[in-house]
């Protein structure tokens, strides 16, 4: 789900001689296609500037504001466009991508539910209304609006990278797989969509020669992206190839050292490769960073210890396990 920037046909060269809000508008969605982001909001601010109550330029600017995640600002902007010109879809469309990215998904419904009100053919504000429906709990209607936005015609060539993943959410993975294959018979440059399939044939498919074959792709043009080498180490994790599970995950950590997930997959590749110091120190690692699933993390941590002979340690770990370490706690740990 993205937001939608407001563009316009024309586009005036030489910002610094733009004298209208009509021109400033246009320099600014200038910029804002060059994802100079900073600097269209300083031109939608110069539009505003002459024009206060410039719908237009209101839209423009808190899209870009969404962009750069300032969604109180973003709100602000919308929420006077949306009052200034309540026929606006587009309007609707961007206040639901900002209620969802803050998590207030009622809220978000209701103006994806406006924005079809008043333009019942836009198919991203199904799709997008779908996937805020799957975070009320609303399964059967999210699909409803899956279907509906998989069977209208593809207006550009980036919906076929929506569909795939609506096609997913339907769970009709070959489906999802014709459209992304399609995206990049026409876009074989688009390096994202590598990393997208990839994620398809490991996740669905299981197809992990295809999945390590996409990753690289991927990582060839985004070398430092943890998402590509956590999911290529996770291909390799489940072909039992954990040495270069290992050099990934460690990649992946060089990258982002606060994610506990990292540590706990590496921890247990080092666990498979025999090395309980090395994995001890991940699981501790984890758990300081207050991993999710803790008490797979304390099991982990106490066969680590176990491995290095420190039973009372490994007891002691075991106990926090919950139900996990009953057999080793009844095995080892008898007081």
């Amino acid at each position: 789900m993205r937001v939608l920037l407001i563009l316009t046909a024309l586009f005036f060269s030489g910002s610094a001689f733009a004298q209208t809000a009509a021109e400033w508008i246009a320099s600014a969605n200038k910029k804002m296609s060059e994802g100079n982001s900073l600097g269209a909001i300083k031109d939608f601010t110069s539009a505003l500037a002459l024009e206060p109550d410039n719908a237009e330029a209101l839209l423009g600017r808190g899209s870009v504001h969404a962009e750069v995640l300032d969604y109180e600002s973003a709100l602000a902007d919308l929420n006077k466009a949306a009052g200034l010109d309540p026929k606006l879809a587009l309007v609707y469309f961007n206040l639901g991508y900002v209620y969802f990215q803050m998590e207030k998904y009622s809220q978000s419904l209701d103006a994806y539910n406006l924005c079809l009100e008043l333009k019942p053919d836009e198919a991203s504000c199904y799709m997008a209304r779908g996937e805020v429906k799957l975070h009320l709990g609303e399964i059967e209607a999210a699909k409803v609006d899956f279907r509906k936005f998989v069977q209208s015609p593809t207006a550009e060539e980036e919906e076929l990278l929506s569909k795939s993943k609506a096609w997913l959410l339907l769970d009709e993975p070959e489906e999802s797989l014709k459209a992304i294959n399609s995206y990049i018979q026409i876009q074989p440059e688009a390096s994202r969509a590598f990393l997208q399939r990839a994620h398809l044939y490991a996740s669905v498919f299981e197809d992990y020669v295809k999945a390590i074959s996409d990753y690289n792709v991927y990582l060839l043009k985004f070398p430092d992206s943890k998402e590509g080498y956590e999911g290529r180490g996770n291909v390799y994790f489940e072909m039992d190839n954990m040495t270069a599970a290992v050099h990934d995950y460690s990649r992946a950590i060089d990258l982002d050292n606060n994610d506990p997930d990292l540590y706990m997959d590496r921890g247990y590749a080092y666990l498979v490769l025999e090395s309980p110091e090395q994995s001890l120190a991940d699981f501790d690692k984890a758990i300081s960073l207050n991993v999710e699933d803790s008490e797979t993390a304390y099991f982990n941590k106490g066969i680590a210890e176990f491995k290095l002979g420190n039973t009372a340690a490994a007891c002691e770990s075991w106990k926090k396990a919950g139900n996990m370490a009953n057999e080793q706690i009844g095995a080892f740990c008898n007081e």
